[in-house]
């Protein structure tokens, strides 16, 4: 023991010397001993502190305590610690440890110093709520107060004698430290609401935002210590007068939004508001100028009448808070009552300013107050400012709601004030607008106040409006009965009462009320109430219907006017008394008096009527307009407002005429929207007004709603059957909506009724005009024909009647006639229907010939196209003469526009497009100087429509076509002056990008197609533009999908059909691979023509390629219809033209035919063929080019070689060769090959051991020349494997034998050398290296889909089943090659001879002829799966 107290002594003695290494070793040397000594842990702990291990410090303090927690001296180095280490936390809550340690031993002064510590730490580095927890130890309740109480009194004179000053001063004076916790008490909550709201209205779950922030105030304010501190503050000894109204306003205010917050069902509620009425009346009472408890003094009392409110209270007021906003609303109030605001003083007027806009000014100040719009509600009422009172009503009740609900109140006499306002008003404000309304408020209020005067007055007026006069006059009888008789209201109640008197039919006894009304009246100065009782006396007077009453009548109307100039009804009555009364009329007089009643008050509907029927009498519909909408106006328009002040367009007029005149007005204006509300009011009183259906229907018409127009004529044809207009709309709409037959039909029903009006004739030509088309978009080109004729026959007729519409008749022709134009016939009866009435036309226009423009006449020729309509041998007459016709019409409307530039601008449009189609359709019909003439023409005329009407995006784009291929920079110019007119059509953009792919700027082409896509995915031009800038790249796979793509967007664009027809074949003719001409993008090339050709059915260029194309797929029939078509129409071009290049296209076609003839086996004919193609080229035409491989050597050479082979397959031998050796003689070097081989298998033909060695001679010596000739060594190889030479077969096949992979595959891509050998071995019965030959080649292409199923035919009859059918699982996009396919796989099934793989087999086999039925194998192998 006693060392260990010697240790102690040296550490603590080394400790003081500040040797801590050393008090560090001896601590521990304490601690080995005794591990738990309490006083070598602290003093280890405080040397490794000095030493700056903390870490070690930290755990050495923590032993101590541990060991002995009720001793202070640890707990004092552990918090020392901690403020060295700046652990903040910790640090508090050791001097909180430590403040109760020495609490608990009475030693105030070192447990105020810890308090005070405490409190520094957390105002420097505690949150506002850890403030407040340390500055409340300080208060009474505190645990520590009791200890902290002992401290001496503090010395403000010596404040640095003590360390504890600032605990002594909070200790015997806690008020500043209660002010400081309420501070940072409210700035707490308050920021605690605002991150709460923020925090929850992000949630998907959130209320609306006030609800949101109720909530979180009513749950912050349920903990909150704010209320109880404010009492502290009210009850601590030291607070003064000011800090105590400060606190006691900021108590009445917390209470009073912790009122708002409770909900309705809280019993908290009702204690909590009376504990913030005491408040208030205690404030009141006791007149401290605290404005919030005023304010809700005034707004919380309930009174049915502000003029009970105590005038004592509101001048006291007045006299404490003179400056606030409250005081301001009651000088308005005493200023409009006439009252001094101080009793001992008298009311003097200072200013005339008017007290509605003190009040009106007050409004944003005072959002919350019911008083303040109660006021204002009550002078904007008693002021007739109806609309704006039932504003401000509406605004008072819906503040009043919320207070009704934050306070938990019943202010039912307040409302009740409130509805009364809002009644009356709502009853003068337009009425009858507004009176269901206003009864629905009305009534209850009487029900239970029998008494109360202005609703009983309201409902009065309600009645009288309604025509109910004998409640009326029972309402304004009680009225009377209950006022006195100084009161405004008794005289305006009996007025009233004689009013209904004489309308109800009690004439005397109502003019005898009148009379005595009048006598009260007359000893005032109400102007407007007097001449209001003389107009209704002679209104009286007038109902008697006899001369002397008229007169009468005149003169009471005229004393009314003498007491008030401005009464509006006087004139109107004085107006209907000189148009209708009085001998001779007086119209004049009588539209003053209507006009002067019209400008005096807008609701006198009968002079507004008149007013508006004379101006439309004299189509002065202006003015009309302006009657209208001022009567309209002066009615309440199209809106009300219900009662949360939203505009609800639902208003039943009381004059329909002017809805009705409005409507018709935005009609002409063509403000649609507008017509068709005017017209949907009108029917809301009129729903029986056929007129004003049919007009409706109009509307919607021509606002585009076509489903709503045929509804609302469908209701006026039902009311008015007889009414043909309405007929004819409905067709006219169903015209509009694409029904085109049944628009005809409709029409044919009124032209039954009115046969000779024109206008219906031209709108049946135009619908029939519209079928047609939309037949030939259709496809149902015969049917479009006939439409187009039908159109013109009865354009024919139509022309025979007399009418407006002549110049539309005339437009209808020239566009029938351009559609006839666009598209040849060749049946007999369309095309007979069509000369004939093109002839009539013909005729019509040849009648006055002075019209047509001269340089015209040449180009038409009536004389001609009148012979050719006669002519029933002219075939291709009927395209042309529908072409001229068109010109000729075009030409006649330009005669009839006169100086109707719009249509004279169009008519020039017409004749422009219509030559620059004549010339394009019929080029190869026109000779050279006439093609000129007509495109000059065509550019003269649209640049005069262009000069017209220089905005029309349709004028510049035709400007831009024609002058494309002569004049690029104006085409450029005019296709961007017709863009920028019309930026969204895609075609312009279309025509842009082509004409820069023909100056070959393939960006610029790019940018305007894809512009074109931009506006219209669906424009089917623009996806061939893109397809004509990536054939220009050259990526014709691109090509050729963006062609196909575009063929399918439309089927009545023949140029997209043409275009990738071309490019398929191209592809073909580029490709060696013949087997691909059955793959579907031929088949659908060969549809596309099928379109292109059902719409231009003379096309040259269509034709050959249909030929061409139906010969590649084998459909060698359609081939020879094409091919003669084709050389039918260049005949006769030739027979008018004598062209040499027709000739030479003719030769071409020829050819065609010839080869397409020869497959068809018809040898004959082929031969007929051939010989016209040699007869048209001679031989000299043929030698006298530049070139070695000419057209003219070709043609000569293909055509004596098909010569020969037709001989040769019609069995004339002896006649084919000769033209075999001619076509070897004439041969360019690229068929000579040819040539050698046909007279090679010629020679073999023939059979005789002479001639089979001459054919392989031929052949050897061919190879000879060109060792790696692929052609002639086929040839041999295919003689020596027939013959079994070996020795030939492998001099033939050496060289190519010998190649490397690359160069054979290169060579011989289609593997035509490894068929032979595969078929070689096959005769020689090695069935094992024909599969190694046919393994080889599939190795040298294994995306070849031919030798691939070669293969596996080889392994299934080497009955290598397996291997088969896993080179059978690639997958094709090739119908036929997926169908070969299919069936292999059914053969290997059906061949494991096994049930359920012959079903599977069969089912492959049904497959394979469903993707390939034209395949005769894919049949043989069904038939043979279901054996």
């Amino acid at each position: 023991m006693a060392t260990a107290k010697a240790q102690l002594k040296l550490t603590r003695d080394l400790i003081s010397k500040k040797d801590y290494k050393g008090a560090y070793d001896a601590a521990n040397r304490i601690l080995r001993d005794d591990p738990v000594n309490y006083n070598g842990l602290v003093f280890l702990a405080l040397s490794c502190l000095e030493l700056n291990d903390n870490k070690r410090s930290e755990e050495a303090y923590r032993a101590a305590i541990k060991e002995n927690e009720s001793q202070p001296l640890a707990w004092q180095g552990i918090s020392r610690l901690y403020e060295r280490t700046e652990q903040w936390e910790p640090y508090a809550q050791a001097l909180l440890k430590l403040a109760d340690l020495f609490s608990a031993s009475g030693d105030f002064v070192k447990c105020a110093e810890s308090i005070s510590k405490l409190i520094d730490t957390r105002r420097k580095h505690g949150s506002t709520i850890e403030i407040i927890q340390a500055l409340s130890l300080l208060l009474d309740g505190s645990p520590y107060h009791a200890t902290l109480s002992n401290l001496p009194e503090p010395d403000a004179s010596s404040p640095t004698a003590s360390t504890v000053f600032d605990i002594q001063s909070a200790i015997y004076n806690s008020l500043p430290i209660v002010q400081e916790i309420i501070q940072l008490t409210e700035q707490f909550e308050q920021n605690l609401i605002t991150q709460q709201i923020q925090a929850r209205r992000t949630r998907i779950d959130a209320p609306p935002l006030e609800q949101l922030k109720v909530i979180v105030k009513r749950e912050v304010w349920s903990a909150s210590k704010l209320e109880s501190l404010y009492e502290e503050v009210l009850n601590h000894p030291r607070t003064d007068d000011e800090l105590r109204r400060s606190i006691e306003a900021s108590l009445l205010q917390r209470k009073r939004e912790r009122l708002w917050s409770l909900d309705s069902a809280d019993p908290a509620k009702e204690a909590l508001r009376q504990e913030v009425t005491e408040m208030v009346n205690g404030i009141v009472l006791l007149k401290i100028p605290n404005e919030f408890a005023w304010c809700q003094y005034f707004e919380t009392a309930d009174f049915e009448s502000i003029d009970e409110y105590n005038l004592r209270d509101i001048r006291m007021f007045l006299t404490i808070l003179p400056d606030s906003h409250m005081a301001q609303l009651w000088r308005a109030w005493l200023r409009l009552k006439n009252l001094p605001e101080n009793e001992e003083e008298e009311f003097v007027l200072e200013d005339d300013s008017d007290p509605l806009d003190w009040l009106l000014d007050l409004w944003q100040t005072l959002p919350e107050s019911v008083l303040l719009r109660r006021v204002t509600a009550l002078l904007q009422w008693k002021q007739a400012d109806y609309q704006n009172a039932i504003k401000a009503a509406e605004a008072a009740m819906r503040v009043l709601s919320d207070l009704q609900a934050g306070t938990g109140l019943q202010l039912s006499k307040t409302l009740k004030s409130l509805n009364v306002i809002l009644a009356c008003s709502l009853v003068h404000l337009y009425p009858p607008k507004y009176h269901a309304r206003a009864l629905r408020i009305l009534d209850p209020i009487l029900e239970e106040d029998l008494n109360q005067v202005d609703c009983r007055l309201a409902r009065g007026y309600v009645h009288q409006v309604a025509g109910r006069w004998v409640e009326a006059q029972s309402d304004f009888d009680q009225v009377v009965a209950v006022v006195a008789v100084e009161d405004s209201r008794y005289i305006e109640a009996a007025e009233e009462a004689a009013w209904c008197q004489v309308q109800a039919g009690e004439v005397d006894l109502g003019k005898a009320s009148l009379e005595r009304v009048i006598e009260i009246l007359e000893s005032g100065e109400d102007e407007t109430a007097q001449a209001r009782a003389w107009w209704r006396l002679g209104r009286a007077t007038w109902e008697e219907g006899n001369p002397g009453s008229y007169q009468e009548s005149y003169k009471h109307w005229i004393t009314a006017l003498k007491r008030s100039s401005v009464f509006a009804s006087a004139y109107t009555s004085l107006g209907v008394y000189y148009a209708d009364y009085i001998e001779p009329r007086d119209l004049t007089r009588a539209s003053k008096c209507f006009q002067k009643a019209f400008e005096l008050d807008a609701r006198e509907a009968e002079a507004a009527r008149r007013l508006a029927e004379a101006f439309v009498a004299e189509q002065e519909w202006d003015l009309a307009e302006i009657v209208a909408k001022r009567t309209i106006e002066g009615e309440g328009g199209t809106t009300s407002q219900d009662q949360t002040g939203s505009v609800v367009i639902r208003h039943i007029p009381a004059n329909v005429w002017a809805w009705k005149i409005v409507g018709i007005v935005a009609l002409n204006k063509q403000d649609y929207t507008d017509a068709i509300q005017s017209f949907q009011v009108a029917l809301r009183s009129a729903g029986e007004d056929s007129v004003a259906w049919l007009r409706l229907g109009e509307a919607y018409a021509l606002a585009g709603r076509y489903t709503a127009s045929l509804r609302a004529l469908s209701r006026a044809e039902q009311l008015s059957p007889e009414d043909y207009v309405c007929k004819y709309q409905i067709a006219e709409v169903t015209r509009e909506l694409g029904d085109y037959q049944t628009a005809i039909d409709l029409y044919s029903k009124v032209i039954d009724l009115h046969p000779s009006d024109l206008v219906l004739h031209a709108a049946r030509c135009n619908t029939r005009l519209s079928l047609a088309r939309s037949e030939q978009a259709k496809g149902f080109l015969e049917r479009a024909y006939l439409s187009c004729v039908e159109t013109l026959e009865e354009a024919l007729f139509a022309l025979e009647l007399e009418g407006p519409s002549m110049r539309s008749v005339w437009k209808i022709i020239a566009d029938a006639c351009s559609e006839l134009a666009r598209r040849p016939i060749n049946s007999d009866g369309p095309g007979t229907s069509a000369k004939s009435a093109l002839a009539k036309v013909i005729l019509k226009l040849g009648e006055d010939p002075t019209y047509l423009d001269q340089r015209l006449g040449s180009l038409i020729d009536f004389e001609q196209i009148l012979v050719m309509c006669q002519d029933d041998g002219v075939e291709l007459a009927a395209d042309l003469i529908a072409g001229k016709a068109a010109i000729a019409s075009s030409n006649y409307c330009i005669h009839l526009a006169g100086n109707n530039d719009a249509f004279l601008s169009a008519s020039y449009y017409d004749l422009s497009v219509h030559l620059s189609e004549l010339v394009s359709a019929q080029a190869t019909f026109l000779d050279s100087s006439t093609i000129t003439l007509a495109l000059d023409l065509a550019i003269e005329y649209v640049k005069k429509a262009i000069r017209i009407q220089p905005d029309e995006p349709l004028y510049w784009n035709c400007l831009g076509s024609l002058t494309v291929e002569n004049k690029p920079k104006l085409s450029q110019h005019a296709f961007i002056r017709a863009i920028q007119n019309d930026p969204k059509d895609p075609i312009l953009w279309c025509n842009l990008g082509l004409l820069y792919i023909k100056n070959a700027d393939d960006k610029l082409a790019q940018e305007a197609f894809s512009r074109a896509q931009v506006v219209d995915p669906d424009c089917a031009m623009s996806w061939v533009g893109q397809a004509l800038v990536a054939g220009a790249r050259r990526d014709i796979q691109g090509s050729l999908s963006l062609l196909e793509h575009a063929v399918s967007l439309t089927a009545d664009m023949p140029i997209p059909n043409l275009e990738f027809a071309y490019r398929v074949f191209a592809s073909l003719s580029r490709g060696v691979d013949r087997s691909s001409s059955n793959s579907d993008i031929v088949i659908s090339a060969f549809f596309a023509l099928e379109r292109c050709l059902q719409r231009r059915s003379n096309d040259i260029l269509g034709l050959h390629l249909a030929a061409l194309i139906s010969e590649r797929i084998g459909l060698t029939a359609r081939a020879a219809i094409f091919a003669q078509r084709c050389a039918k129409i260049l005949e006769a071009v030739y027979e008018r033209s004598e062209d040499p290049q027709v000739a030479r296209k003719y030769a071409i076609t020829q050819a065609t035919l010839g080869r397409v003839l020869l497959a068809e086996g018809d040898f004959g004919g082929s031969l007929a063929a051939f010989e016209t193609v040699l007869g048209l080229i001679d031989k000299a035409d043929a030698d006298s080019g530049d070139a070695t491989d000419n057209e003219a050597q070709r043609l000569r050479c293909i055509a004596h070689l098909s010569s020969g082979l037709a001989n040769l397959l019609a069995g004339e031998i002896d006649s084919a060769i000769p033209s075999f050796d001619a076509a070897l003689e004439e041969a360019p070097p690229s068929l000579r090959t040819q040539c050698i081989i046909l007279q090679a298998q010629t020679m073999w033909i023939l059979g005789t051991e002479e001639a089979r060695d001459m054919a392989k001679t031929l052949l050897l010596d061919c190879i000879g020349g060109e060792e790696r000739n692929l052609d002639a060594i086929v040839v041999l190889s295919a003689i020596a494997t027939l013959m079994g030479d070996e020795t030939l077969l492998d001099a033939a096949l050496s060289e190519i034998i010998t190649m490397s992979p690359k160069e054979r595959q290169k060579l011989d891509h289609l593997h035509r050398v490894d068929t032979l050998l595969i078929r070689h071995h096959l005769l020689l019965g090695s069935l094992v290296d024909a599969v190694k030959v046919a393994k080889d080649t599939l190795e040298l292409d294994p995306g070849n889909d031919k030798s691939r199923l070669y293969l596996c035919e080889l392994l299934i009859r080497q009955s290598n089943y397996p291997e088969a059918v896993q080179l059978l699982k690639v997958e094709t996009a090739d119908a036929s090659t997926a169908a070969a396919r299919l069936r292999l796989l059914s053969i290997a099934s059906l061949a494991a001879d096994k049930d359920s793989a012959k079903i599977v087999g069969k089912q492959l086999m049904e497959k394979a002829v469903a993707l390939a039925p034209w395949e005769a194998e894919n049949w043989t192998g069904l038939a043979y799966a279901s054996v």
